[in-house]
């Protein structure tokens, strides 16, 4: 008896498209695997499941400020953190005495404005925090520097409020990737183990960001000389983020305003403070001239917060908390140990409004437990 038509319509067809459905379905289960198909909330819930996780979300910087922004929104810590990769290394799991108290939503280059449109939207969800401590990176106030602008907030802003799209770009990714390189495929399912790195990045690089939002680099000594070298070549070329400059960037200064507006508005008590430079790079860069703008930042920024009554403490070299520039790894970003140096001095400064949070005789055996110029002991 033979098929009728459309039942042989059908089944050709169905032998047209099943090997593509099965390229499909096999490249998404490997995405989901490796974790870059996986949607922020379910990566903040697996994250928060198994603490050891380290995440770096897919491919781009756009990804992390959604990553960054669902963990804040869904875990409503108390105090939040969030500013430039110089507060990368900063451990709410070791600064606070309940570790899921705090969240570290730094963001690499966030500038002023990006920072205000991220708390913006907390506050559009009852998210803020009770406590918002609020690095001042002077480096993203440079009236003539072009390595950050506003314009990428346009790019950045909107991925907040995608829900599948931040998926389907991590399957995207993946699927140029094992597609290029067949093999990959059976490689990946020969030695698959469901382990600590989450994303593609994460176990490619062995980096990412913990549960905590603190970020992790396997091997911080490896790079030092590489990234020093390449600061010393910025500086010397005027290029990037240590672009020569004499003026401040008003709408940095504006939304730093703002920022503070945003918080009295909402009873959310902000703590700003100035984080360490390398001493020595950083006494060079302002005798030469290059960086005017950097005192008249701190100027406006002194002004502003003694305004609106808002504490802000000056941390600017290494030495003020005890540390020292071999716990940086370049010219401006320290390790976990400076991190928690500077901490550790902000809550002594900062007294009654971070002690309720963090016990000082602990974080300083902390510190003197570590062994090492850049990573603490569990």
């Amino acid at each position: 008896m033979t098929l009728c038509m459309p039942w042989r319509f059908s089944f050709k067809l169905l032998m047209i498209v099943l090997p593509f459905a099965i390229v499909i379905g096999t490249l998404f289960d490997i995405a989901l695997k490796l974790g870059d198909a996986n949607p922020p909330r379910w990566v903040v819930s697996q994250q928060q499941a198994h603490p050891d996780l380290i995440y770096m979300p897919p491919w781009t910087r756009a990804d992390q400020f959604h990553y960054k922004f669902t963990a804040t929104h869904h875990l409503r810590p108390d105090v939040l953190l969030i500013g430039s990769s110089r507060v990368y290394h900063w451990r709410p799991d070791l600064m606070f005495d309940t570790p899921t108290i705090g969240y570290n939503a730094s963001i690499p280059s966030a500038e002023p404005l990006e920072v205000l449109q991220f708390l913006e939207g907390l506050a559009e969800r009852d998210s803020l925090p009770d406590v918002l401590i609020l690095p001042i990176d002077e480096l993203f106030y440079n009236d003539t520097g072009t390595f950050v602008r506003s314009n990428r907030v346009e790019q950045v802003i909107p991925t907040m409020r995608y829900g599948y799209d931040y998926a389907f770009g991590g399957f995207r990714a993946i699927a140029r990737n094992y597609l290029s390189q067949p093999s990959q495929v059976y490689d990946f399912y020969q030695s698959y183990t469901f382990d600590r790195w989450l994303g593609y990045t994460a176990q490619t690089y062995q980096q990412g960001y913990r549960a905590d939002g603190s970020f992790y680099f396997s091997n911080l000594h490896n790079l030092q000389v590489d990234l020093t070298r390449h600061h010393q070549g910025l500086i010397a070329n005027n290029e990037g983020i240590f672009q020569y400059g004499n003026a401040v960037f008003s709408p940095s200064m504006d939304a730093t305003e703002a920022i503070l507006t945003l918080a009295d508005e909402n009873d959310v008590t902000v703590i700003g403070l100035f984080l360490p430079y390398h001493a020595s790079n950083y006494e060079q860069m302002m005798s030469s001239g290059n960086y005017e703008y950097i005192p008249m930042v701190r100027e406006e920024i002194r002004l502003l917060f003694a305004e609106d009554d808002v504490p802000l403490f000056d941390y600017s070299l290494p030495e003020i908390v005890s540390g020292a520039d071999d716990e940086m790894y370049d010219y401006l970003h320290g390790g976990e140990v400076l991190g928690l140096r500077v901490y550790h001095h902000l809550v002594l400064d900062a007294y009654e409004i971070l002690s309720p949070y963090s016990d000082v005789t602990r974080l300083a055996t902390l510190i003197d437990r570590a062994t090492d110029n850049f990573y603490l002991l569990d």
